[in-house]
């Protein structure tokens, strides 16, 4: 049986939401040794519209000769500027991937696949809201993954020590 989290995922859609989470994802990941991966499913909302073809390439496969790559190169900037103003300074490097895709299945996929012991994220993450249902990704996240799921909807108390 394992003990502690040694891989955090911290999903990010960089909104006001996900960096609520960022305090408690480095104090878990300190105090547990961890190392942590942020994770931005870029959708595209083209997709919906045309089918299968998109803007913003599956991160596993090379992007075709000639295919906007645009979006997931201003993703991967923006995820790299966000893990370096919020988790600089951690004893373990803090990993950082964008994929394609709708938040909920990627983020649910992603931490299967890569065998994380816990998730991470914003109570509010990616604003997504099914309509009529009123839930957002993290509830969906939750109902769904068979890991572990840590979702902040605002800032812990600073008495709240790991």
């Amino acid at each position: 049986m394992k003990t502690g989290f040694k891989q955090i995922l911290f999903p990010t859609d960089f909104s006001e939401s996900a960096a609520l989470a960022v305090p408690l994802a480095r104090k878990m990941a300190e105090a547990f040794d961890a190392e942590i991966t942020c994770l931005h499913v870029a959708e595209d909302p083209i997709q919906e519209w045309i089918g299968s073809w998109s803007l913003v390439p599956d991160s596993s496969e090379p992007a075709a000769e000639g295919e906007p790559v645009a979006c997931r190169t201003a993703a991967l900037h923006q995820l790299r500027t966000f893990v370096g103003q919020h988790f600089a300074g951690l004893k373990k490097k803090c990993r950082f991937e964008v994929v394609r895709g709708k938040p909920t299945e990627e983020i649910v996929r992603y931490a299967r696949e890569h065998g994380f012991d816990l998730i991470v994220m914003g109570g509010h993450a990616y604003g997504e809201v099914a309509p009529g249902l009123h839930e957002t990704t993290p509830d969906r996240v939750m109902r769904s993954s068979s890991t572990p799921v840590l979702a902040v909807s605002e800032p812990a108390p600073e008495f709240i020590r790991l």
